[in-house]
């Protein structure tokens, strides 16, 4: 359901432990359930590393694949699902409008280059994460650890909800059509910083990430992270020169360490980074 997309850090990824949580999920007006930081957090940091509830092939789950599945699992947890948040009440039956409303994808995922996931899973925490078109927070399914890993891809400050993106693919394009499609497939209207804006400072936002994704299409995602950054930088001059795309460290042997720990999909990360400077 939400592309994924991984990036780069300027700092050595700081791994949260269950003690120094960085976040707490909490009721948030006009969202239901959100979530703050609770503390300071670095850009770059690991905020959560969670393991699935359940796990499904979107191909052919049913109500009752769903069912089995959650019977196998302590009845506190079942009720954890049925909890979650359900954008598809009149459309399909509760099981799987729940999971089709908080499903993250077990792999690369992405409408931007077809990519499918064999497989989708339920990650109780990492549902309760809200979207914004200017995401402070990116996850990745980690294969090797069979976690959804979530970092943050910039400072935060204590107080501040953290965000990740619906539908990534989207961010490249104009207000109108990422809240369209927010309001199909979520049924909420966006009304984050970048959705908020107005009059030219709107225009000039849209300008932007229209520009961004025809600048996506050139380089596509398999591109050598420096032409990227090159290309990025050229594209969003103020925004690389204030340092503000943090996907992609200057030290060769610290990067090329981090692109071996971690799926690294360079194209989607930067471009999307980028399009958080533009607003």
């Amino acid at each position: 359901m939400r592309a994924v997309v991984v990036t780069l850090f300027n700092h050595v990824p700081i791994p949260a432990t269950e003690i120094d949580t960085p976040f707490t999920i909490v009721p948030i007006e006009g969202k239901g359930q959100g979530v703050i930081a609770r503390r300071f957090v670095s850009k770059g940091e690991l905020v959560l590393a969670e393991p699935p509830l359940i796990v499904q092939s979107p191909r052919d789950m049913t109500p009752e694949s769903i069912r089995l599945a959650l019977s196998q699992l302590p009845t506190a947890k079942q009720r954890e699902y049925l909890s979650l948040a359900n954008c598809h009440r009149k459309a399909m039956h509760a099981l799987l409008g729940i999971f089709q409303t908080n499903s993250f994808p077990l792999g690369n995922s992405s409408e931007l280059t077809g990519e499918r996931a064999d497989q989708s899973g339920i990650f109780l925490q990492a549902s309760r994460f809200n979207s914004s078109c200017l995401p402070n927070i990116i996850h990745v399914y980690d294969e090797n650890t069979r976690k959804e890993n979530l970092y943050a891809v910039k400072d935060i400050a204590e107080g501040e909800e953290l965000c990740v993106s619906y539908l990534a693919a989207l961010l490249f394009h104009p207000r109108a059509e990422r809240r369209a499609v927010l309001e199909r497939n979520f049924k909420f209207v966006c009304t984050c910083g970048a959705c908020s804006l107005e009059g030219l400072a709107l225009q000039e936002s849209d300008s932007r990430r229209e520009e961004i994704g025809r600048l996506y299409e050139e380089i596509g995602c398999g591109g050598n992270p420096r032409e990227v950054l090159v290309k990025v930088g050229k594209c969003c001059p103020s925004a690389y020169h204030r340092n503000d795309i943090p996907f992609f460290d200057r030290s060769k042997e610290r990067s090329h360490s981090w692109m071996k720990r971690v799926s690294i999909v360079t194209g989607r990360a930067s471009i999307m980074t980028a399009s958080n400077s533009a607003s």
